[in-house]
């Protein structure tokens, strides 16, 4: 199972940014002025008219095939997914409670998969299939038994927090890459294109010279 999971990872890897959620997020920030974060957590009595529209811009966004308002499920799995973000950010942190809340999302990944299993029997690669597609046409299909539409839901929302931490753990590695980066630029001689280190005269401090010699 753990490998159907990294599988998912590598796949999905490829996403555009502004494709992601936090592109979304980011989109709408720029156009409207709007942090989209703190709108969608405050109830809707709370919200003021342009923080409304932006949220509900959010969510068409992101659910662009759909013709018909954003379900409160959507909604919750959207929340899931920005949670396990920050998830993943106290588990970069070191946080104890994160690391046992990421722990959880990759049990409840399996437990879904498995809930699937047992609601679909042979069919269940091709329901798999369909949720991949789009999972909210499945959950909306009438030939469903009550136990199945569950299922989905689970799996949908179990996926949902673990792209949360999927694509954290991505966004955290390419920082992490552009700073490196950015540190061995500082550090390159602008003419030789090495790294020069040096030593200072006066208290022997290390140092690295970018220009001239």
């Amino acid at each position: 199972m753990f490998e159907a999971i990294e599988q998912y990872i590598r796949e999905n890897a490829a996403m555009t940014e502004s494709a992601r959620p936090e592109g979304i997020r980011a989109a709408i920030k720029e156009e409207t002025g709007v942090n989209v974060d703190s709108a969608i957590k405050k109830e809707y009595s709370k919200r003021t008219q342009q923080e409304q529209a932006a949220v509900e811009d959010y969510l068409n966004r992101l659910y662009p095939e759909k013709e018909h308002p954003v379900s409160e499920d959507e909604a919750e799995v959207t929340d899931i997914y920005d949670r396990a973000r920050l998830t993943w950010e106290g588990v970069e942190t070191g946080e104890p409670e994160a690391q046992a809340d990421f722990d959880a999302i990759r049990s409840r990944m399996i437990e879904a998969y498995e809930l699937c299993e047992q609601a679909f029997g042979t069919e269940v690669e091709m329901r798999m299939a369909e949720m991949q597609e789009n999972p909210w046409d499945l959950v909306n299909d009438p030939s469903l038994t009550v136990d199945q539409k569950d299922a989905v839901l689970h799996y949908i929302k179990a996926k949902a927090a673990m792209d949360g931490v999927t694509y954290a753990s991505l966004d955290a590695m390419e920082n992490k890459r552009e700073e490196i980066a950015k540190n061995v630029e500082q550090r390159t001689h602008k003419d030789y294109g090495t790294i020069q280190p040096a030593t200072m005269k006066v208290d022997d401090k290390p140092v690295y010279i970018v220009k001239g010699m």
